[in-house]
């Protein structure tokens, strides 16, 4: 994989080169090429990382210039003629191959007397938000599950990779037909414009509307990271309310003791592997 864990890394950048400058030698090699050109980004990597013979023709330009190409097309972003690979996986943009997961926390005051077995003052509680970006349905339309509960992780991945928005047998149903996870599932419209994802939905308080700049956490990996900009309500005949996020200009949590709006860090689905 890109990384054994759950983000994407980017390996060790190395220039993409002529395929006839691999191959002219050996056609084990042309053959390989051949097989890799239709294979996923991750199966790509993962032959560079294997085997030491095959790993010059996963840096052919002709495996990653369709991809950028591509890539660049839709996001519309700007496609420099040099530098394939690098660039394919430098570039920051939505990925779709997991789910983005921020992990939040704040520390609640226990009032004394108020438990029996418990005799702190306070108590650390934590609760996850998720988000999963789905490719563009047959309409063209970008659409992503958001979720924001306090149930163990590996229930909440599950639930989101087993719900498809396109599935009326899922998201058709009423309300008392789902589960209680389920019915907190909001479905969102999103779009990304220089850097940043931005996300609408609908819930019980009105519309969330969501600000997101894609980020590299740290080098060797690529576009893992979500960071809060902006987050607001609004409702039919009243101001927006914009919430405050708690950060301070490092991006770090004011009070360390209440952090609801950290950083998504994705992470990765091997089912969605296809979609990188």
């Amino acid at each position: 994989a890109l990384q054994s864990s759950s983000s994407g890394r980017l390996d060790a950048c190395a220039p993409a080169m002529a395929f006839s400058d691999v191959s002219a030698e050996n056609p084990l090699l042309s053959w390989a090429k051949d097989g890799l050109f239709f294979c996923d980004t991750y199966v790509v990597t993962r032959v560079s990382w294997v085997c030491r013979e095959l790993r010059p023709v996963t840096m052919v330009v002709d495996i990653w210039k369709p991809r950028l190409q591509k890539l660049c097309h839709f996001w519309s972003l700007r496609c420099l003629e040099k530098c394939w690979r690098e660039q394919y996986l430098r570039l920051h943009r939505p990925r779709w191959d997991g789910v983005y997961v921020g992990q939040c926390q704040y520390l609640h005051k226990v009032r004394p007397g108020s438990s029996l077995t418990y005799k702190g003052s306070c108590v650390w509680v934590s609760y996850r938000r998720y988000i999963r970006l789905f490719p563009p349905n047959e309409d063209g339309e970008l659409r992503a599950l958001v979720l924001q509960d306090a149930a163990p992780m590996d229930m909440a991945l599950s639930l989101l990779m087993s719900s498809d928005i396109a599935c009326p047998s899922v998201f058709g149903r009423g309300k008392e037909s789902k589960s209680h996870l389920e019915r907190k599932i909001a479905v969102a419209s999103y779009d990304f414009h220089l850097g940043h994802v931005r996300l609408k939905y609908n819930n019980d308080n009105g519309q969330c509307n969501l600000t997101l700049k894609v980020a590299h956490s740290k080098k060797g990996y690529f576009s893992e990271q979500l960071n809060w900009v902006d987050y607001t309500l609004s409702r039919p005949g009243e101001d927006v309310t914009c919430f405050d996020l708690g950060r301070n200009e490092w991006g770090d949590p004011r009070n360390p003791s209440c952090d609801h709006f950290p950083p998504f860090v994705l992470h990765r689905q091997p089912a969605l592997e296809h979609h990188l």
